[in-house]
């Protein structure tokens, strides 16, 4: 694999996000580098965190719309090849703006994630994860929710969509 193969994967990503809750605050989780912070609409960037996995081609990155400093990254279908982490794929969330990551045991590999719309069901968080990918405990892929920040999931459609 060339250089310029390499540049046209890093494309794939999708790790820079605008904080719903702050104006002029952005993410970002460049996939070789740190995870970085812009509280200034992007003129100046922080590293805030280096612990995220490294060498990340499709990832992507969510802010949390209902939750401030609330964010999810997954590492994409090939993982990563390195980083702080013991298994270089899955899902990892941070609780305090991209200061400290932690990885969600629950998934094996983890394609990809989006945030909605909770529930409403008395106890239910007010927003939805969904992720994409293969849980640690089942061999079989499909999309999984999440109404209570990560702690239980749900499979709502196997994998190409049959349930």
């Amino acid at each position: 694999m060339c250089s310029s193969d390499l540049w046209n994967l890093s494309l794939k990503q999708q790790t820079l996000r605008a904080d719903p809750n702050v104006p002029d605050k952005f993410y970002l989780k460049t996939a070789y580098g740190p995870f970085y912070v812009s509280t200034d609409g992007g003129v100046t960037w922080n590293a805030m965190s280096d612990a995220l996995p490294i060498g990340t081609l499709h990832a992507v990155l969510q802010a949390n719309r209902a939750l401030a400093n609330d964010l999810w990254f997954v590492d994409g279908y090939e993982g990563a090849w390195s980083g702080s982490f013991p298994s270089p794929h899955g899902v990892f969330r941070s609780s305090n703006g991209g200061t400290t990551w932690s990885r969600l045991e629950d998934f094996d590999i983890a394609a990809t994630i989006a945030l909605g719309k909770g529930s409403g069901q008395a106890g239910d968080a007010a927003y939805s994860v969904y992720v994409y990918g293969k849980m640690t405990s089942d061999a079989k892929w499909g999309m999984f929710r999440s109404n209570d920040g990560g702690a239980t999931w749900a499979r709502i459609a196997y994998y190409p969509a049959s349930i």
